[in-house]
């Protein structure tokens, strides 16, 4: 009877410490909302408390550079300097754009200066694109 008792003492050990390694603090993390190419960044739970609890979304300003333009999609990919508001680094993403976005004027190459709205479940449109010259 001893021996049943510390097999299932072993059993219960094990699967505390399973569970432990899948659901332990710090470990989740939140997706992005977009896609990318070439480089990227994970973003932890905590991104977005710049935002106000209370508030649906919020607007950030991005500079890059226009690599692709995917009008089928309503997509850019974009070379962005990195933006502070979201703790992002300089990279390369793939953007959904809203239908106010006139894509026909965007060229690869082009440097811009973008609207991003980013809601409370951290998803990305961009709002508005503007050609710097």
């Amino acid at each position: 009877m001893e021996k049943f008792n510390t097999t299932k003492k072993s059993k219960l050990a094990a699967a505390a410490i399973i569970a432990g390694v899948f659901f332990a603090p710090g470990l989740v993390s939140a997706g992005a909302g977009h896609g990318h190419e070439g480089g990227g960044h994970m973003e932890s739970s905590k991104q977005g408390e710049h935002m106000n609890k209370e508030q649906k979304m919020t607007h950030v300003m991005g500079n890059g550079r226009i690599n692709k333009v995917m009008a089928k999609g309503h997509m850019v990919n974009i070379s962005h300097e990195p933006i502070s508001e979201l703790n992002w680094p300089k990279m390369r993403m793939n953007f959904k754009t809203s239908d106010k976005v006139n894509l026909g004027e965007l060229k690869p190459g082009q440097k811009v200066q973008f609207k991003l709205q980013v809601d409370q479940d951290n998803n990305y449109l961009i709002n508005e694109i503007h050609i710097v010259k």
